[in-house]
Protein backbone atom coordinates (compact mmCIF):
# COMPACT_ATOMS: atom_id res chain seq x y z
CA UNK A 1 0.00 0.00 0.00
CA UNK A 2 1.53 3.47 -1.01
CA UNK A 3 0.18 6.48 -0.38
CA UNK A 4 0.16 10.26 -2.29
CA UNK A 5 -0.46 13.03 -0.29
CA UNK A 6 -1.72 15.86 -3.23
CA UNK A 7 -1.77 19.48 -3.11
CA UNK A 8 1.81 20.26 -1.63
CA UNK A 9 2.49 24.06 -1.58
CA UNK A 10 5.77 24.45 0.59
CA UNK A 11 8.69 22.66 1.66
CA UNK A 12 6.99 22.32 5.36
CA UNK A 13 4.31 20.72 3.88
CA UNK A 14 6.58 18.53 1.35
CA UNK A 15 9.18 17.47 4.55
CA UNK A 16 5.99 16.79 7.09
CA UNK A 17 4.49 14.28 4.22
CA UNK A 18 8.00 12.28 3.74
CA UNK A 19 8.69 12.26 7.56
CA UNK A 20 5.26 10.73 7.88
CA UNK A 21 5.87 7.73 5.59
CA UNK A 22 4.46 9.28 2.44
CA UNK A 23 5.78 7.69 -0.68
CA UNK A 24 4.34 10.50 -3.36
CA UNK A 25 3.86 14.34 -3.66
CA UNK A 26 1.61 15.87 -5.91
CA UNK A 27 2.17 19.39 -6.91
CA UNK A 28 -0.80 21.08 -9.03
CA UNK A 29 -0.15 22.82 -11.87
CA UNK A 30 -4.00 23.84 -12.99
CA UNK A 31 -4.37 27.38 -12.60
CA UNK A 32 -7.85 27.11 -11.64
CA UNK A 33 -7.68 24.74 -8.58
CA UNK A 34 -6.77 26.38 -5.12
CA UNK A 35 -3.74 24.60 -4.31
CA UNK A 36 -1.88 25.94 -7.33
CA UNK A 37 1.65 25.90 -6.91
CA UNK A 38 4.47 27.45 -9.68
CA UNK A 39 7.14 25.21 -11.54
CA UNK A 40 9.90 27.10 -10.07
CA UNK A 41 8.39 26.71 -6.47
CA UNK A 42 8.17 23.47 -7.04
CA UNK A 43 11.64 22.57 -8.15
CA UNK A 44 12.88 24.54 -4.77
CA UNK A 45 11.06 21.90 -2.82
CA UNK A 46 11.75 18.70 -5.21
CA UNK A 47 15.69 19.01 -5.06
CA UNK A 48 15.66 19.03 -1.50
CA UNK A 49 13.80 15.97 -1.10
CA UNK A 50 14.97 12.12 -0.42
CA UNK A 51 15.87 10.24 -3.74
CA UNK A 52 13.20 7.67 -3.71
CA UNK A 53 9.87 9.84 -3.23
CA UNK A 54 8.11 10.50 -6.38
CA UNK A 55 7.15 13.83 -7.29
CA UNK A 56 3.83 13.81 -9.30
CA UNK A 57 3.06 16.65 -11.51
CA UNK A 58 -0.98 17.07 -11.94
CA UNK A 59 -2.23 19.08 -15.08
CA UNK A 60 -5.40 19.75 -16.91
CA UNK A 61 -5.33 19.60 -20.09
CA UNK A 62 -2.19 21.43 -20.90
CA UNK A 63 -0.07 20.34 -24.23
CA UNK A 64 2.60 17.68 -24.22
CA UNK A 65 5.04 20.21 -24.94
CA UNK A 66 3.98 22.78 -22.05
CA UNK A 67 4.16 19.20 -19.70
CA UNK A 68 7.17 18.58 -20.79
CA UNK A 69 8.48 22.06 -20.12
CA UNK A 70 7.37 22.29 -16.57
CA UNK A 71 8.18 18.70 -15.81
CA UNK A 72 11.58 19.82 -16.92
CA UNK A 73 11.60 22.97 -14.90
CA UNK A 74 10.24 21.17 -11.88
CA UNK A 75 12.03 17.91 -11.07
CA UNK A 76 8.68 15.66 -11.77
CA UNK A 77 9.22 12.18 -11.80
CA UNK A 78 5.19 11.18 -12.46
CA UNK A 79 3.11 13.05 -14.41
CA UNK A 80 -0.71 12.66 -13.92
CA UNK A 81 -3.29 13.61 -16.46
CA UNK A 82 -6.43 15.15 -14.87
CA UNK A 83 -8.53 16.37 -17.74
CA UNK A 84 -9.58 15.18 -20.96
CA UNK A 85 -6.27 14.32 -22.63
CA UNK A 86 -5.14 11.18 -24.97
CA UNK A 87 -2.43 9.49 -23.36
CA UNK A 88 -0.83 8.69 -26.30
CA UNK A 89 0.30 11.95 -26.64
CA UNK A 90 2.24 12.35 -23.71
CA UNK A 91 3.86 8.73 -23.74
CA UNK A 92 7.19 10.27 -25.86
CA UNK A 93 8.14 11.72 -22.48
CA UNK A 94 9.47 8.91 -20.98
CA UNK A 95 7.99 9.05 -17.26
CA UNK A 96 5.19 7.25 -15.76
CA UNK A 97 1.39 8.16 -16.79
CA UNK A 98 -1.30 8.36 -14.26
CA UNK A 99 -4.72 9.52 -16.21
CA UNK A 100 -7.97 10.52 -13.28
CA UNK A 101 -11.27 9.11 -14.24
CA UNK A 102 -13.96 11.59 -12.53
CA UNK A 103 -17.33 10.20 -11.48
CA UNK A 104 -20.04 13.42 -11.28
CA UNK A 105 -21.15 12.80 -7.67
CA UNK A 106 -23.58 15.47 -8.95
CA UNK A 107 -25.51 13.88 -11.28
CA UNK A 108 -25.61 10.77 -9.35
CA UNK A 109 -25.99 11.68 -5.83
CA UNK A 110 -29.61 10.17 -5.38
CA UNK A 111 -28.63 7.22 -6.66
CA UNK A 112 -25.67 7.01 -4.86
CA UNK A 113 -26.85 8.13 -1.58
CA UNK A 114 -29.39 5.32 -1.78
CA UNK A 115 -26.50 2.92 -2.54
CA UNK A 116 -28.94 1.26 -5.44
CA UNK A 117 -27.30 1.66 -8.88
CA UNK A 118 -26.42 4.49 -10.51
CA UNK A 119 -28.48 6.45 -13.43
CA UNK A 120 -28.43 4.12 -16.50
CA UNK A 121 -25.64 6.05 -18.60
CA UNK A 122 -23.23 4.41 -16.34
CA UNK A 123 -23.03 1.61 -18.03
CA UNK A 124 -22.44 3.11 -21.46
CA UNK A 125 -19.68 4.90 -19.79
CA UNK A 126 -18.35 2.13 -18.36
CA UNK A 127 -18.36 -0.33 -20.86
CA UNK A 128 -16.51 2.91 -23.50
CA UNK A 129 -13.84 2.61 -20.48
CA UNK A 130 -13.38 -0.98 -21.12
CA UNK A 131 -12.28 0.04 -24.45
CA UNK A 132 -10.19 2.77 -23.43
CA UNK A 133 -8.48 0.77 -21.25
CA UNK A 134 -7.17 -1.72 -23.67
CA UNK A 135 -6.10 1.50 -25.33
CA UNK A 136 -3.67 2.49 -21.99
CA UNK A 137 -2.18 -0.89 -21.54
CA UNK A 138 1.35 0.14 -22.08
CA UNK A 139 1.08 3.55 -21.69
CA UNK A 140 -0.86 4.58 -18.42
CA UNK A 141 0.70 3.35 -15.07
CA UNK A 142 -2.25 4.09 -13.03
CA UNK A 143 -5.34 5.28 -13.11
CA UNK A 144 -6.55 7.34 -10.37
CA UNK A 145 -10.92 7.06 -9.38
CA UNK A 146 -11.60 10.51 -8.23
CA UNK A 147 -15.22 11.97 -7.46
CA UNK A 148 -16.52 15.29 -9.22
CA UNK A 149 -18.69 17.80 -8.28
CA UNK A 150 -19.35 20.48 -11.07
CA UNK A 151 -17.36 23.79 -10.92
CA UNK A 152 -14.47 21.89 -8.83
CA UNK A 153 -11.44 20.62 -9.97
CA UNK A 154 -10.33 18.11 -7.36
CA UNK A 155 -10.18 17.70 -3.59
CA UNK A 156 -14.02 17.61 -2.83
CA UNK A 157 -13.82 16.21 0.45
CA UNK A 158 -16.71 14.15 -0.99
CA UNK A 159 -16.07 10.61 -1.03
CA UNK A 160 -17.27 7.73 -3.69
CA UNK A 161 -19.96 5.16 -2.73
CA UNK A 162 -17.07 2.31 -2.59
CA UNK A 163 -18.76 -0.45 -1.91
CA UNK A 164 -21.89 0.46 -4.47
CA UNK A 165 -22.01 -2.59 -7.05
CA UNK A 166 -21.21 -0.14 -10.28
CA UNK A 167 -18.81 1.29 -8.72
CA UNK A 168 -17.00 -2.07 -7.86
CA UNK A 169 -17.59 -3.10 -11.24
CA UNK A 170 -15.72 0.20 -11.85
CA UNK A 171 -12.84 -0.75 -9.96
CA UNK A 172 -12.61 -4.84 -10.71
CA UNK A 173 -12.33 -3.28 -14.59
CA UNK A 174 -9.16 -1.42 -13.84
CA UNK A 175 -7.49 -4.20 -11.82
CA UNK A 176 -8.20 -6.43 -14.59
CA UNK A 177 -6.74 -4.40 -17.06
CA UNK A 178 -3.74 -4.77 -15.47
CA UNK A 179 -2.90 -0.95 -14.47
CA UNK A 180 -2.54 0.25 -10.99
CA UNK A 181 -5.60 1.67 -8.84
CA UNK A 182 -5.44 4.89 -7.38
CA UNK A 183 -7.99 5.59 -5.33
CA UNK A 184 -8.99 9.11 -4.35
CA UNK A 185 -12.08 10.96 -3.72
CA UNK A 186 -13.10 12.36 0.10
CA UNK A 187 -10.52 10.09 1.95
CA UNK A 188 -9.70 11.34 5.51
CA UNK A 189 -8.25 10.07 8.44
CA UNK A 190 -11.76 8.32 9.69
CA UNK A 191 -12.42 6.62 6.35
CA UNK A 192 -9.34 5.58 4.52
CA UNK A 193 -9.00 2.61 6.71
CA UNK A 194 -12.47 1.13 5.56
CA UNK A 195 -11.48 2.79 1.72
CA UNK A 196 -9.15 0.06 1.26
CA UNK A 197 -10.63 -2.83 2.79
CA UNK A 198 -13.82 -2.42 0.31
CA UNK A 199 -11.40 -1.03 -2.62
CA UNK A 200 -8.02 -2.79 -2.40
CA UNK A 201 -6.66 -0.36 -4.44
CA UNK A 202 -2.76 -0.11 -4.93
CA UNK A 203 -2.22 3.37 -3.86
CA UNK A 204 -4.49 5.88 -2.10
CA UNK A 205 -4.62 9.89 -3.13
CA UNK A 206 -5.40 12.61 -0.41
CA UNK A 207 -5.16 16.55 -0.42
CA UNK A 208 -8.32 18.27 2.02
CA UNK A 209 -8.55 14.91 4.16
CA UNK A 210 -5.42 15.82 5.49
CA UNK A 211 -5.87 19.99 5.79
CA UNK A 212 -6.95 22.15 8.42
CA UNK A 213 -7.62 26.09 7.25
CA UNK A 214 -6.46 25.08 3.54
CA UNK A 215 -3.10 23.85 4.72
CA UNK A 216 -1.82 20.34 5.12
CA UNK A 217 -1.82 18.96 8.93
CA UNK A 218 0.96 17.06 10.37
CA UNK A 219 -1.66 15.30 12.48
CA UNK A 220 -3.89 14.66 10.14
CA UNK A 221 -1.77 13.30 8.01
CA UNK A 222 0.43 11.33 10.27
CA UNK A 223 -3.22 9.96 11.29
CA UNK A 224 -3.73 9.04 8.19
CA UNK A 225 -0.63 7.22 6.71
CA UNK A 226 -1.01 5.00 9.99
CA UNK A 227 -4.68 3.86 9.16
CA UNK A 228 -3.51 2.98 6.08
CA UNK A 229 -1.15 0.69 7.28
CA UNK A 230 -3.60 -0.63 9.59
CA UNK A 231 -5.83 -1.60 6.60
CA UNK A 232 -3.12 -2.66 4.26
CA UNK A 233 -1.15 -4.79 6.91
CA UNK A 234 -2.78 -5.70 10.22
CA UNK A 235 -0.73 -7.73 11.70
CA UNK A 236 2.11 -4.98 11.92
CA UNK A 237 -0.60 -2.96 13.49
CA UNK A 238 -0.55 -5.46 16.21
CA UNK A 239 2.61 -5.56 18.97
CA UNK A 240 3.84 -9.03 18.87
CA UNK A 241 3.97 -10.85 22.28
CA UNK A 242 6.91 -12.29 23.14
CA UNK A 243 7.24 -15.39 25.75
CA UNK A 244 9.94 -14.81 28.87
CA UNK A 245 11.21 -18.26 28.64
CA UNK A 246 15.19 -17.40 27.54
CA UNK A 247 16.16 -18.73 24.34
Amino acid sequence: MRVKICGIRSLDEALTAVNAGADALGFVFAHKSKRYIDPASVWEITKKLPPFVARVGVFVDFSPAEVERITRVSGLTVIQLHGDENPADYSHLGLPLIKAIKVDLAEKKSAFKNNDRMNEDFGDVEEDLITELQGWQGQVQGILVDSAVMGQFGGTGQPLPWSNPEIQSLFMNIKASGISLILAGGLNPENVKDAIETVRPEIVDVSSGVETAGKKDARLVNKFITECKKAAYPAAATPRKFSKTPY
